[in-house]
């Protein structure tokens, strides 16, 4: 513990090697109930902002691949092995950015479009938990030339609520920081593997 009462955990070992890594007891437990039901997109974290002003698609798409490029957790895929489910870290990730242009069905009624397609998206689960399945992806949606919709969607099995605020500020700050010309953000890259490996070597020992 610290003086101000914050516990301090010691730091979690990088490069622990292995390109299939096994699953914490925490994942395993959402995986046990995804596959109870498959079709339900309850383990999803689908968050949305509105946007107004001009965005430009292609600079969107490039700030969605370097936040995956400094995320190994966004690039997850889920597999089961004679051993039980396992996690790798390769991921093609290349569908993982959408662009839906709603502009000709916006015109008449925009929320209710609106509404219709979010619910049309966000009922159906990131994962149907098919060894190809993406457990992250960025969906924009163009009511206007001025108008957009910019949908986050995660599943709970590689992230938390705080997590999904993080990928925010960072898509949202690497995205500005392409926009202004700067060269790509330097974000710290974070292992999902080795996070993996910590947490199943701790439970273990307890």
């Amino acid at each position: 513990m610290t003086r101000t009462g914050i516990r301090k955990y010691p730091p979690i070992p990088t490069n622990a090697g292995g390109a299939h890594c096994p699953l914490t007891f925490q994942q395993e437990r959402v995986l046990y109930f995804c596959e109870l039901a498959p079709d339900s997109s309850i383990g999803d974290f689908n968050t949305g902002k509105r946007l107004t002003g001009k965005v430009d698609v292609r600079l969107l798409k490039r700030a969605v691949e370097r936040l995956i490029e400094g995320h190994q957790v966004l690039r997850t895929r889920i597999s089961r092995r004679s051993d039980g489910p396992t996690q790798s870290f390769d991921q093609d990730t290349g569908d993982a950015f959408r662009h839906i242009d709603m502009s000709v069905e916006a015109k008449q009624d925009v929320e209710r479009a609106l509404f219709s397609r979010l619910s049309e998206i966000c009922r159906g689960p990131i994962s149907k938990w098919i060894y190809d399945d993406l457990l992250f992806e960025i969906v924009l949606l163009t009511l206007g030339t001025r108008d957009h919709v910019l949908l986050l969607r995660v599943h709970h099995i590689i992230s938390d609520a705080a997590s999904v605020d993080l990928l925010w500020r960072e898509l949202a700050l690497i995205y500005n920081r392409l926009v202004r010309g700067a060269p790509g953000s330097n974000l710290r890259q974070f292992m999902g593997r080795d996070h993996s490996r910590h947490a199943a070597q701790a439970a273990s020992a307890t």
